[in-house]
């Protein structure tokens, strides 16, 4: 009952969020056996916005503070099928959207992207997602999803806070270790497309990156390389204060660049 009371507080009270015409999104991703996917990417795109969030341990991810508008959601996990659909976000309410990354539908969204122009959508097409608008002060809610919506919540404090910590976080490596673990996209390196993104990382006690807002964009190929790499390929040493690890940002800029 703590938990839920805890919620209710957060989810029940007037934000900025509502006031500016903003929605909130946020779903558990599953596999095929329905066993949850932690450490999987979610991206959101649209409306100038381009933000990333990471699933915790029980599949779980949270965008706050959303522009109403339309948007296409993403997926993806190292060894699992990518994601996508479109979705809209309503000013003032929290939306449901369930992933499950499973090879059929995967095959699924192959097959219509191929014959799209072929032929129409039959009656018993299912897209695998659920979606709804959500009143969780009359949901069962558990333990993993008031963590996920708690450590969302914290991690948005931190762009009101301007308290800096003693000692900031940092790539383990540095710089180098993020552009040694770069791939140039194929298709953009043919093309010659160029570009700088400019990544905000928000990084919990652990050093682990739960969200990424890109600041800049540039190609969507460029901007999905820079997510992939900063949340599966690089680490981060958590940023310090008063001798223990904290919360934090970390805004790394990333040059591409055809040679």
């Amino acid at each position: 009952m703590k938990i839920i009371f805890f919620l209710l507080i957060i989810l029940t009270a007037t934000d900025k969020a509502t006031a500016f015409g903003q929605g909130k999104v946020l779903g558990q991703i599953t596999d095929d056996n329905g066993s949850p996917v932690g450490g999987a990417t979610v991206s959101l795109l649209g409306n100038g916005l381009t933000q990333a969030a990471v699933s915790n341990a029980q599949g779980y991810y949270v965008f706050l503070a959303i522009p109403e508008g339309a948007y296409t959601i993403r997926s993806t996990k190292p060894g699992l099928p990518s994601w996508q659909r479109q979705i809209a976000v309503a000013a003032g309410t929290m939306q449901q959207v369930n992933i499950q990354l499973t090879y059929q539908a995967q095959e699924i969204v192959v097959s219509e992207s191929r014959q799209r122009a072929e032929r129409k959508p039959e009656a018993d097409d299912k897209p695998s997602i659920a979606d709804a608008q959500l009143d969780l002060s009359k949901s069962n809610i558990s333990k993993a999803l008031a963590d996920a919506l708690a450590e969302a919540e914290a991690l948005k404090a931190i762009d009101e806070n301007s308290v800096l910590p003693d000692e900031e976080p940092e790539i383990v490596g540095g710089q180098q270790a993020l552009y040694r673990n770069l791939v140039y996209p194929a298709t953009a390196e043919r093309a010659k497309i160029e570009g700088q993104v400019v990544a905000k990382v928000y990084l919990n006690e652990a050093g682990k990156p739960v969200q990424v807002t890109l600041l800049k964009t540039a190609h969507p190929l460029l901007n999905n390389e820079v997510l992939r790499v900063l949340v599966n390929e690089v680490s981060f040493t958590p940023a310090r204060s008063a001798g223990k690890p904290v919360k934090s940002t970390l805004t790394l800029p990333v040059k591409f660049q055809v040679k």
